[in-house]
């Protein structure tokens, strides 16, 4: 066996066991045990499980639980790219809101804009993002037309300011960070096939509801 199968197997028992400890969370935190779970969810983080940040903000969703907040922003860092397309931790930002002691997920912002490159080529990048944008799913994935008819919720409009470099969605203010995800991958892909090697993607702070 060569270091590289080694390395390769090493990676996959990682996975498998990133895979057990986001299980795990996920059923302590349907027995009610949060603490617990958000230990085995940062296990499961560490240990590189596939997705592991949008996963988990949607478990805590799915709960009911304002952490999903935090597990966002965890999940919007991490397509960032040292010295190259970055991502801002609050793009795209779930918002909490509070009765007494008790925090709850309240929506999400659905605007992203693009900045600190080629305007010409964001602008190009923006316009090819639209169609994929337009029909991504709140399950994280962008079917085909023959699929569209019974997908899962999807934007119910989307546009694009190409003078501010801006992308908007229509979808409800709901909180949904799997649709999130496809969104913020689907214009990082785009901007990198437009030529761009070197930008940045935040959520406008106009763009946030008032306190």
């Amino acid at each position: 066996m060569d270091a590289r199968t080694r390395h390769s197997e090493d990676e996959d028992d990682g996975e498998d066991d990133g895979e057990t400890a986001l299980r795990s969370g996920r059923e302590l935190l349907a027995d009610g045990d949060r603490d617990a779970a958000e230990g085995r969810f940062e296990e499961a983080f560490g240990l590189g499980a596939a997705g592991a940040p949008w996963r988990i903000a949607h478990v805590y969703l799915d709960a009911g639980d304002a952490r999903t907040a935090a597990w966002m922003r965890r999940a919007a860092a991490s397509l960032s790219r040292p010295g190259g397309i970055t991502v801002d931790a609050d793009t795209l930002p779930i918002t909490t809101g509070r009765v007494e002691d008790f925090e709850y997920p309240e929506g999400q912002v659905w605007c992203v804009a693009v900045t600190d490159c080629d305007p010409l080529a964001a602008a190009t990048a923006l316009r090819a993002a639209e169609p994929a944008l337009g029909q991504a799913t709140e399950d994280g994935r962008v079917p085909s037309a023959e699929e569209i008819a019974s997908a899962p919720y999807y934007a119910n409009r989307v546009w694009i300011d190409e003078a501010a470099l801006t992308v908007g969605l229509d979808a409800k203010d709901a909180a949904m960070p799997m649709l999130a995800r496809v969104v913020l991958t689907v214009l990082v892909e785009e901007l990198r096939r437009a030529g761009v090697t070197r930008a940045r993607l935040y959520t406008p702070a106009g763009a946030r509801p008032r306190p």
